[in-house]
């Protein structure tokens, strides 16, 4: 806890991009130990920029950080209401923002809260992420089967989720980037490569971007699997179930082509495409669909190098402790 006795410490005039920012230093310099150091303890100074003394202004500092990111950050350490927990929403260039100089600049509460926010979006459970379009405080909208490198109103392009990857890989908070790599690999494999954002990506996230996407396009046949089991032992006409099943793959494109395994099948396909099945094999396909959906969020990290599930979880206890 901070005293609430602040020192005279003047006037801070930040500048970032064509921004400038002019604030009470000694409110950042208690929320951050980063800037705290850069300002009084030179020899522990974690960070770089350009400072200088301006007589009219006050201290300088010129920061090498995107604007609209350095205005979210400054933004949130000093308007309490700017910034506000879960489920508050938020938009994703907030959170990002906050979530990237958060970490930078050591302050910690805002690092928290960007990521239980980011969470929402990109979670660590296959029942959050089935019903993350509702739970996120961000949007998550997606079009499939669009071009996702043309952003609709209010959703979230290609763009946006390859800044997720880069935040998040970037802090450490690695339970955040199955989810995040799952999405990207939603993604056509053109929309990707001949995004600008992918080039600026280092070399280790493109690499693990093209062999998830190759994992999770392998994935849907997996998923696919109850299309293909034997018919329910209590059926009265197995061939028939099974023949239904086995016709509909035949002719359904998603099974070879399509790298979102979890959500190609949705509830409505069951009367829709296998209506001439009888109920007790519908039971039953339902039941080993849902399994594979689970055995395959189970082993979602593998898909992309990552540890496993258990691994990712510890890391996000410590980091949120």
């Amino acid at each position: 806890m901070f005293s609430l006795w602040f020192g005279d410490a003047g006037m801070l005039v930040l500048h970032a991009g064509n921004k400038s920012f002019r604030l009470p230093s000694c409110i950042l310099a208690e929320q951050s130990s980063a800037i705290r150091n850069f300002l009084f303890y030179p020899n522990l100074a974690t960070i770089q920029a350009e400072k200088h003394t301006c007589p009219a202004a006050g201290l300088s500092i010129t920061l090498d950080d995107p604007e609209e990111a350095v205005e979210h950050f400054l933004r949130a350490v000093y308007d309490s209401g700017y910034f506000e927990p879960p489920p508050t929403p938020a938009s994703l260039d907030k959170v990002l923002g906050v979530l990237s100089l958060g970490a930078k600049y050591d302050v910690p509460f805002l690092r928290k809260r960007s990521l239980k926010h980011l969470e929402t979006g990109y979670p660590s459970s296959l029942q959050a992420y089935e019903f993350r379009k509702s739970l996120s405080t961000f949007s998550t909208a997606r079009e499939y089967g669009q071009a996702y490198s043309e952003r609709t109103e209010g959703g979230i392009d290609i763009e946006a989720t390859l800044s997720v990857l880069q935040v998040a890989h970037a802090i450490d908070a690695r339970w955040i980037l199955p989810s995040a790599y799952y999405e990207c690999c939603m993604y056509s494999l053109k929309d990707i490569l001949t995004h600008p954002k992918y080039l600026e990506l280092d070399t280790y996230l493109r690499d693990r971007i093209m062999i998830g996407y190759t994992n999770q396009l392998s994935a849907t046949h997996h998923i696919a699997g109850f299309l293909y089991e034997s018919s329910a032992e209590a059926c009265k006409e197995p061939f028939k179930c099974l023949e239904v099943r086995r016709s509909y793959a035949e002719t359904a494109g998603w099974i070879n082509n399509c790298t979102d395994p979890i959500g190609t099948w949705e509830p409505g396909d069951w009367q829709w495409y296998l209506w001439d099945c009888c109920d007790v094999c519908i039971a039953k396909a339902k039941k080993t669909h849902a399994e594979a959906k689970e055995v395959l969020w189970d082993r979602l990290p593998d898909l992309y190098g990552l540890p496993a599930w258990e691994i990712l979880l510890a890391e996000r206890q410590h980091a949120m402790a």
